[in-house]
């Protein structure tokens, strides 16, 4: 049932963008983790395979360009602005290359909530391409901005724990101090003497 519009994400909604943020990343992750086989290289140079957006593990896709949407066989039409959210709610595609979706969020005005209709399956690709590019820009801000603005620095690559209280102590630790603190003064009243005898 079509509901009015809603101009605030609900917790559902937010926790369903913040599923595929999640797996965005530990997608990316794990793909800079392993070097590209051969076999997943000739996957990806497959023409027949279906795209990215048909991912039966991506559902939500955030509007980043204004869309039009047909609202039946009436030949009416409603709009779709940027930060409206809608969902895949199929994979199959149709003749004419179209894949079913439900508008989940969406501003005052535009397209209203539970709105069901068909996409351009590269529309919804192109949807998906800048998803992924917004999540990588988020990555590399946070990279760039750790340890400034009270964001935390991240831990070193490979930290190396001392136990506490096992330290070892340099046992000449001491005379050792002495003595470069004497060569330093020695070094300094020669310097300081050089310059007076000079004058």
């Amino acid at each position: 049932m079509v509901q009015n519009n809603s101009s605030r994400l609900t917790p559902e909604v937010k926790g369903m963008i913040a599923a595929e943020v999640q797996q965005e990343i530990a997608a990316e992750q794990a793909a800079a983790a392993q070097p590209a086989s051969p076999q997943v290289a000739a996957a990806a140079a497959v023409p027949d395979a279906p795209p990215p957006a048909l991912d039966a593990r991506v559902k939500v896709f955030v509007v980043s360009t204004s869309l039009n949407l047909a609202t039946g066989s009436d030949g009416q039409t409603c709009a779709l602005t940027p930060g409206d959210i809608i969902q895949r709610t199929g994979r199959n595609v149709t003749a004419d290359g179209q894949v079913p979706v439900n508008v989940l969020d969406s501003m005052e005005g535009d397209c209203p909530v539970g709105f069901a209709t068909a996409l351009d399956v590269g529309v919804l690709q192109d949807l998906y391409n800048d998803f992924r590019a917004q999540v990588s820009a988020g990555m590399e801000q946070l990279a760039s901005d750790q340890g400034k603005g009270g964001l935390p620095a991240s831990p070193a690559a490979d930290p190396q724990q001392a136990p506490e209280g096992n330290a070892s102590v340099f046992a000449g630790a001491r005379d050792l101090l002495a003595k470069l603190v004497q060569t330093a003064d020695q070094t300094e009243t020669e310097i300081s003497q050089a310059f007076s005898g000079g004058q």
